[in-house]
């Protein structure tokens, strides 16, 4: 059978695994329907003569019959590179004679998977062809060897929705709820119809999706049209969903930069992007868009580390991961290694080792120290270190790690790889330095912080070996080496440099001045003078810190004196005290304060030519908070002015209220009384004798005042004084009262 026949055999085969699914759909128990022709590993049931296992699976007798496309069970790092193995081949043609037919084989076997895979797919389709007969020389070597580098983890295309490998892990993925399927099986519930028909339908799609594309001979990494049918428009449809997904987890992911070594004898090391997030989607493309966006890594060749977390996984050994891309040549053993150290810490000595499981790290399932190898250590990619996964469940149903995604996966990953790791500088003191233990000094006392580094040069060396540091050649700055540098100016020590603590991108501003960097901090400044030709303006950058500190002090100063008078001026109101008040002395001492601030701030305001410098002054000025702190205090002082001002005005409106209550029942009734003031004296010796103290000569006659007409004048205006202030209570309370039915405040 050539290729061309397989092919329509093999569509007609999966014919006959759509009937089998067909027989499925039927509302009947569990324990009556038929045997389900795909399902995963964990419901498979008991053991039987008529399955194949595709990617998992492990025998448990000697007379086991069934078909193992296990490519773990054969140290091979494909079930694709597995199935074209001759002498395997061989086997396999033996337990199948007849029933190699593709109509026959799905008719007689249950696929018991762990994925849809491309390479499960391939591997099937390859399995069978050369169970038929197809020669080796006619088998798609464009498709073999692109499913082996998408299976080592390499997946770059020029466009991942025209792809193979992207558009049927998405196909896959649209079929089922992963979450849902090992939840039945992990509570030991029925599965419903629906989960039953999942892995038959996302299969039976997924390998008519690969037949046609087979059909039409397009390549697998550049499809140039995709083939008419209901599974190539599902498979577009859910990869176009599955890239907003990711455009969505890219927002709350942590994108950083690291510094990881390379290939070969380990003393190069390489800067590549990372994005670590959260998948609670389950998305099939996920690894696809990330290695190849080239438009939100900062390098701008898509991500080369890639962290997932899945909680919904816990257990399988796919909740936790970190992977590499294979074309970046970098490697993750360093981490592998502090992961295993670290959970052996957990685990306090007790981490089960009765039955290793088989890896290459740990040959002979022995450690390098020659004890026996933990049951479920971290996974790593056959030795490669370019994939790491969790610990998968223990035989007696307890979790393989006791390790957590952010306090001790995520850190261990940071300490292995942050980008400062291995460089050295040199400090205040002159001395070669790793960045943690670089010491910033107090800025006067702003409570802020300098910290000025240099890159070492090569006569200089490093203080644990008296030698040059290798690493003393300048990094390339990335915005996660700038939150290292940001990290230095915070308070805590260490613990400020964890991940979790980092500072975040937007909480400083980082500028290139004439001769360096400087980093522009809340809690301060950093200077890195990089041995450009032009030396740094160090003195330039000291002296506007200088001006913004004295700022900073006046305005705190400032704005002490302005809150003591304002709870100086409030205690008087509330207790009334209004002579004490003295408003004139009080706005006095409100231009006074105001004055000295001005002349304080035209004293440190910037003088300079250089752009640089200025952007550097604006930038300190805004992260310090010297604008708003100046905008603060001139509104607190002009809201105490304008309250003073009112609060006078109101005091002098009630005391001319007063003056014309009293002033004008007297003026009014003056007129009419004049006759009582006619006979009144012209000096004051007259007006003594009023109260019987006599100045004037004996015989001389005075004159007074008309009393009777004076009291009546008196009483009158009394009167007229007390009906005012009634009538003015009166229309005030018919004032409140309408303006309540009004709803409205009375004027």
């Amino acid at each position: 059978m050539d290729w061309t026949d397989f092919l329509a055999a093999l569509d007609t085969g999966l014919s006959v695994l759509e009937r089998r699914l067909q027989d499925l759909s039927v509302d009947a128990p569990e324990a009556s329907r038929p045997i389900a022709p795909v399902c995963f590993e964990t419901r498979q049931g008991s053991a039987g003569a008529d399955r194949c296992y595709i990617g998992c699976g492990e025998p448990a007798a000697a007379e086991d019959r069934s078909l193992y496309l296990n490519n773990k069970l054969f140290d091979r790092d494909a079930v694709t590179r597995l199935v074209l193995d001759p002498e395997r081949q061989a086997q396999w043609r033996s337990l199948l004679g007849a029933d190699a037919l593709p109509e026959r084989f799905f008719g007689r076997f249950t696929l018991v998977v762990e994925d849809a895979s491309p390479d499960s797919c391939l591997g099937l389709i390859l399995f069978l062809a050369t169970q038929n007969g197809v020669a080796a020389g006619d088998l798609p070597g464009d498709w073999i060897r692109y499913t082996l580098q998408w299976e080592r983890g390499a997946s770059r295309v020029s466009d991942p929705l025209r792809a193979w490998g992207p558009l049927l892990s998405a196909l896959a993925h649209g079929h089922w709820s992963v979450e849902s399927l090992q939840a039945a099986a992990l509570e030991g519930r029925p599965q419903s119809v629906p989960e039953a028909l999942a892995p038959g339908q996302a299969w039976l799609s997924c390998l008519r999706f690969t037949l046609a594309l087979l059909l039409a001979n397009q390549p697998p990494d550049a499809i140039e049209e995709l083939p008419n049918g209901e599974e190539s428009e599902r498979a577009y449809a859910f990869l176009r969903y599955e890239w907003q997904v990711y455009l969505q987890a890219l927002e709350q992911a942590e994108r950083l930069q690291l510094l990881l070594p390379m290939q070969g004898d380990g003393r190069r090391y390489k800067v590549v992007d990372a994005c670590l997030l959260d998948e609670m989607a389950l998305c099939g493309a996920k690894k696809i868009f990330l290695r190849n966006d080239r438009t939100h890594s900062y390098l701008g060749d898509g991500f080369g580390l890639m962290a997932l977390y899945r909680p919904a996984e816990t257990g399988t050994g796919d909740d936790m991961t970190i992977s590499v891309d294979p074309i970046a040549g970098v490697h993750l053993r360093d981490l592998w290694e502090r992961l295993e150290h670290l959970e052996d810490e957990r685990w306090e000595g007790r981490r089960p080792n009765d039955a290793p499981r088989a890896l290459k790290s740990y040959p002979g399932g022995r450690r390098p120290d020659g004890t026996p190898s933990p049951n479920q250590p971290w996974w790593d990619d056959h030795g490669r270190h370019t994939l790491i996964g969790a610990p998968r469940r223990l035989a007696d149903g307890r979790l393989g790690s006791r390790l957590e995604w952010y306090p001790h996966v995520l850190e261990a990953l940071w300490d292995c790889y942050e980008p400062t790791r291995n460089q050295r500088f040199i400090d205040g003191s002159g001395r070669l330095k790793a960045l943690a233990d670089c010491a910033a000094e107090p800025v006067a006392d702003t409570g802020k912080r300098k910290l000025s580094l240099k890159w070492p040069r090569g006569g200089q060396v490093g203080p644990e070996t008296g030698l040059p540091p290798q690493g003393y050649e300048p990094a390339l700055i990335t915005p996660t080496f700038q939150r290292c540098l940001a990290a230095c100016l915070q308070p805590g020590g260490r613990e400020a440099r964890r991940l979790a603590n980092l500072p975040s991108i937007d909480s400083f501003d980082f500028l290139q001045v004439p001769g360096g960097y400087v980093l522009i901090h809340a809690e301060g400044v950093l200077v890195l003078d990089d041995w450009r030709s032009m030396p740094l303006c160090e003195e330039a950058v000291d002296r506007e810190i200088a001006k913004v500190a004295e700022r900073l002090h006046l305005l705190r100063e400032t704005g002490e004196s302005a809150q003591g008078l304002f709870e100086q001026i409030s205690m008087h109101l509330a207790k009334r005290r209004w002579r004490r008040l003295g408003s004139m002395t009080t706005l006095d001492r409100l231009a006074e304060i105001k004055l000295r601030m001005r002349a304080g701030l035209n004293r440190t305001a910037p003088v300079t030519d250089d752009a640089h410098i200025a952007a550097f002054r604006r930038a300190l000025e805004c992260r310090w908070a010297i604008a708003s702190e100046i905008e603060t205090i001139d509104r607190t002082i002009d809201d105490l002015e304008q309250s003073l001002r009112s609060y006078t005005e109101l005091r002098s409106g009630r005391l001319i209220n007063f003056l014309t209550f009293i002033g004008f029942p007297l003026a009014l009734f003056a007129g009419f009384f004049q006759f009582i003031f006619e006979g009144m004296p012209r000096d004051w010796s007259a007006v003594l004798s009023w109260i019987g103290v006599e100045t004037q000569p004996p015989g001389t006659e005075s004159a007074s005042p008309h009393w009777v007409g004076l009291w009546i004048y008196l009483g009158v205006s009394i009167g007229s004084m007390l009906v005012i202030g009634a009538g003015w209570k009166l229309w005030r309370w018919w004032e409140h009262r309408l303006a309540d039915r009004r709803g409205s405040t009375p004027t």
